[in-house]
Order: C-alpha cells, then sequence, then structure tokens
C-alpha cells in the first residue's frame, strides 16, 4: 500500500470510530431518557446524529463521561 493509501485508510478507519462513539452515546440518551442535546449531539429529523457544534460545558462533560464508559467497553444491555 502506498503512503497516501495508508493515510487514507487510517482517516476512515479514525472516522468510523468516531460515527460508531455517537451512536453510542445517542443510544445511552435515549435509553436513559436523555435530551440529545444534554449529551453535546444534535439529532436531524432523519435520525441521523452529530455532535453539536456548541455543546454546553455541562454537555461536554456528559459526552466525555459516555464516551469514557464507550472505550472502557461498557455494553448498554448489561444489566
Amino acid at each position: 500500500m502506498t503512503e497516501t493509501g495508508k493515510i487514507l485508510s487510517e482517516l476512515k478507519k479514525a472516522k468510523r470510530g468516531r460515527e460508531r462513539l455517537i451512536g453510542y452515546v445517542h443510544k445511552f440518551a435515549s435509553l436513559n431518557g436523555l435530551n440529545p442535546k444534554s449529551v453535546g449531539l444534535y439529532v436531524f429529523p432523519n435520525g441521523h446524529a452529530i455532535e453539536d457544534r456548541y455543546p454546553t460545558e455541562k454537555a461536554e462533560k456528559e459526552f466525555e463521561r459516555i464516551a469514557q464508559m464507550y472505550h472502557n467497553g461498557i455494553d448498554l444491555f448489561d444489566e
């Protein structure tokens, strides 16, 4: 693989990882009855979720707390 191909592959992998994290945070918020805005997300009417451009400090901290759960491998459906 060329150097450019490696870079593009790594970028694609990082983007997929970020999209999975956003999906995890969105699912966590919906399962726990939280407003997506309160966890730093904006959800379009078609259901697509992205990070809020200007989240509050509290929402940023909540997003990071949930992201830490994601990185620690905590399953949302474990009871």
